[in-house]
């Protein structure tokens, strides 16, 4: 132990015996320098001073021992050396390569001097290469963290010159490249393409990873970007083109077939998808054209010729859609489907035969299918087999007691074949299973109403008009139940409906007249036969519409319905006869005259037109003619005491009318 303790002792007074003498001797050399710089201070006086200050902070640091300044700091960058000062600053990317070789300070002794590249070395760094790419990485890792070369004396920084780390797109590319994360992926690439837009690599990667993170749109943006530099890029064009398909995008995919087929004309893949994306945009001919050109080019593909045979069938061209669909039956015999499409194309043809064969060959391999034969009745109806009709909708039904459409069909066969009461029940089975269907409730009136069953009209017809309010024909049915049961008031109720819901049966307009009559309505019931009378202007309507137009004195009306008479009849004596009373009665003299002189040239024995000529002579003071017509009216009838008066009663005036003119 004591051995130890000497030596320690021995130890430390070499030490200090060195620094004395060490000191000592800049002591004698700064003197020496002083006396030397003193001859010539008169010459140099600025340069020596400075010269002077720095020789004693040198001298001063190493002496004492204070904090040493720092000067500068020697630099290698891939194989260049710099000088730097703590005023500068520093630029790396992940090519470069550093390695700071030396330290200046003001200190003589450069003991505890170390250097700390922040953020890519070690606790030393000063001699030691020191690589771009770490501190690159070191970046990204942390945004937020400082890089710098920290020069350190005994653990105190004295300088620090700022690294700046400029990020490239290659930095972003290889990190991409070395994770599993797709997220991680993705977004390292979209900075990648930050700072490169143009690298079209670059966008492949990125859109083959939004394709596979399901980021449709922002794949199809990609490609768009990578076409519009190389329109020709066949990998983005077929990529695109997926894209659009899927997204339901038909109106974009087709330009993009279009590129496709300009680079290789024999793309038959590329006319389908094509003709596909005008079927899906209503263009059913550009949609044929493309199928006949894919098939041309591949004619085995029997997808496409399927699709051909569709397109035909939705253009109403049912041969050729048969034709496209046999053949494609003769290379999938067992195709159910193609089957089934076959068959409703016969049947849209009308080749029954056919269709009932085609169907009896789906059902070996589905015999429970209702719908089979259903099919199957349809196409026995179209050959009028209403028997196996019937016998085809009561085997679907069995099957499936659930569908109203097969039961409304049994019924509508059943109420051809007047079997009226199994009709009934299968429309009302439809209406348990769809009580407002409306079909099914119109024709359930209609056989109510052979039937004369009122109180099931008005039931069913009410329903019908609470689905549908503007119905005439529901409006109608109900009035009609109404009136049959003597409810004139609930039949002329829904009869108005009826008209006011744009009924085009004019006849309503008459059976509303006669309830409005029989409700004591009169004006109402003469409005209505004017109404029916303007579409229907018969005899007997006019007739009436005549007298009670003139009991009512609206003699215009009344001169309207005569003529209308008359029209109907110009041998008739009685229409001109009315037609010159309601002249007379509106005051029109020569037009009465003149109507009553028509009258009596079909019926010259009508003694009361010729007391009513009389009369309207007698008014216009014509005495002469008016004594003519009282003695032919009293010689057609002796009794009228009247026109017995009268004649004498006309001379005198005749007398009197002389002798005043004279």
């Amino acid at each position: 132990m004591s051995d130890k303790k000497e030596y320690r002792d021995r130890e430390k007074v070499r030490r200090h015996h060195t620094m004395s003498t060490l000191m000592i001797a800049v002591i004698l050399a700064f003197l020496a320098g002083v006396l030397v710089d003193y001859f010539i201070l008169i010459e140099h006086h600025d340069a020596i001073v400075e010269k002077v200050k720095k020789t004693w902070r040198v001298t001063k640091t190493t002496v004492t021992g204070d904090v040493p300044q720092f000067i500068n700091l020697v630099l290698e960058k891939n194989g260049e050396e710099f000088t730097l000062t703590k005023d500068d600053s520093l630029s790396m990317s992940y090519r470069d390569v550093i390695v700071v070789k030396s330290v200046e300070t003001d200190s003589l002794i450069n003991r505890g001097i170390t250097v700390d590249v922040t953020g890519a070395g070690d606790k030393n760094d000063l001699g030691i290469i020191i690589e771009g790419l770490n501190a690159v990485e070191s970046y990204i890792e942390d945004e937020s963290q400082e890089f710098a070369i920290v020069v350190i004396y005994e653990e105190k920084p004295i300088a620090s010159i700022p690294i700046n780390i400029r990020i490239t797109p290659q930095d972003w590319l290889r990190r991409a490249r070395k994770t599993d994360d797709v997220k991680l992926q993705i977004a390292y690439l979209e900075k990648a393409l930050s700072g490169a837009s143009s690298d079209t690599n670059v966008r492949r990667m990125l859109a083959r990873l939004y394709m596979k993170t399901n980021r449709l749109k922002d794949a199809a943006t990609e490609h768009e970007k990578i076409i519009k530099d190389d329109p020709d890029d066949m990998n983005s064009l077929v990529t695109l083109s997926d894209i659009y398909m899927k997204t339901g995008q038909y109106k974009k995919a087709i330009p993009v077939y279009r590129s496709i087929i300009r680079l290789n004309e024999k793309d038959d893949g590329a006319y389908a998808n094509a003709g596909y994306a005008y079927e899906k945009l209503g263009n059913r001919d550009r949609a044929a054209a493309n199928y006949r050109i894919s098939l041309k080019l591949n004619p085995g593909n029997k997808d496409v010729q399927y699709r051909l045979a569709e397109i035909y069938e939705k253009q109403g061209k049912t041969k050729s859609a048969i034709q496209e669909y046999e053949q494609v039956l003769k290379d999938k015999p067992n195709d159910i489907a193609v089957m089934e499409f076959l068959a409703h194309a016969y049947l849209d043809a009308r080749q029954y035969d056919k269709a009932i064969s085609m169907y009896k060959r789906m059902l070996k391999k589905k015999p429970k299918s209702a719908a089979l034969y259903a099919n199957i009745g349809l196409a026995y109806s179209g050959k009028g087999m209403t028997s196996e009709e019937i016998t085809s909708y009561r085997k679907a039904l069995e099957l499936n007691p659930k569908d109203s459409v097969i039961h409304f069909n049994l019924a509508v066969v059943l109420e051809k074949a007047k079997k009226y009461s199994d009709a009934i029940k299968e429309y009302e089975a439809v209406l348990s299973l769809k009580p407002n269907d409306a079909d099914a409730l119109t024709h359930l009136s209609n056989l109510y109403m052979r039937k004369g069953n009122y109180s099931k009209i008005i039931d069913i017809n009410k329903k019908i008009l609470e689905k549908s309010p503007k119905s005439a024909q529901a409006a109608v049915n109900l009035g009609y139940a109404y009136e049959q049961t003597e409810q004139y008031g609930q039949a002329v109720s829904y009869y108005e409906k009826a008209l006011k819901n744009g009924v085009k049966n004019t006849d309503i307009r008459y059976t509303l007249a006669v309830l409005y009559e029989k409700l004591g309505k009169k004006d109402k019931a003469m409005a209505e036969y004017s109404a029916y009378a303007r579409v229907k202007p018969t005899v007997d309507i006019l007739t009436v519409l005549a007298d009670y137009y003139m009991n009512e004195k609206q003699y215009d009306n009344a001169i309207d319905a005569y003529k209308r008479l008359v029209r109907l009849d110009s041998t008739n004596s009685d229409y001109y006869a009315g037609l010159g009373n309601a002249y007379s009665q509106k005051g029109e003299g020569d037009k009465a005259i003149e109507n009553y002189s028509q009258s009596l040239r079909y019926d010259n024995e009508n003694a009361v037109v010729y007391m009513l000529l009389a009369e309207e002579y007698e008014r216009k003071e014509n005495y002469q003619e008016a004594r003519r017509a009282y003695e032919t009216a009293y010689q057609l009838n002796p009794e009228s005491r009247k026109a017995e008066r009268k004649i004498p009663e006309m001379k005198i005036k005749m007398l009197q009318q002389k002798h005043t003119e004279g």
